[in-house]
């Protein structure tokens, strides 16, 4: 099993994905600062670990209790000494959405995660995800 805490982007990255899929959500929010934000995939916004962890037990409760990130494609750059912007590509299956909501199977996304090296170690300091919908753009 790997460490709660992430010493390297690469094993962040990989806490939050393994995390998921274990619908291990104190080890998924242990890797977001005390003051860190985070806006879901349909416009919730979460400020601080607490209301982050909060969130998303209570969604890992319901719609994504049969959940599991089947694909995950990261883009790192960093942007100055010590913090690293992440966007990832995912893919996911299982999910279970409420009556009158639409989610295509497999439900694909794309977050965006601003990560800081703090204290010895790599912490989400902000995020945004972002769930895929198709559309046609005409332009002419």
């Amino acid at each position: 099993m790997l460490a709660v805490h992430a010493s390297t982007v690469e094993e962040l990255l990989t806490l939050v994905k393994d995390s998921w899929n274990r619908h291990d959500m104190v080890t998924y929010a242990a890797q977001f600062a005390a003051d860190a934000v985070y806006v879901n995939a349909i416009g919730q916004e979460w400020r601080g670990h607490a209301e982050i962890e909060r969130g998303h037990i209570v969604m890992h409760r319901s719609i994504f209790k049969d959940s599991r990130i089947t694909r995950m494609t990261n883009r790192t750059q960093m942007i100055a000494e010590g913090v690293v912007i992440c966007t990832s590509d995912w893919e996911m299956e299982g999910a279970q959405p409420p009556d009158g909501w639409i989610m295509h199977h497999p439900r694909q996304g794309v977050m965006t995660l601003v990560l800081a090296e703090r204290e010895g170690r790599w912490w989400i300091v902000a995020g945004q995800n972002t769930q895929k919908t198709e559309v046609e753009l005409t332009i002419e």
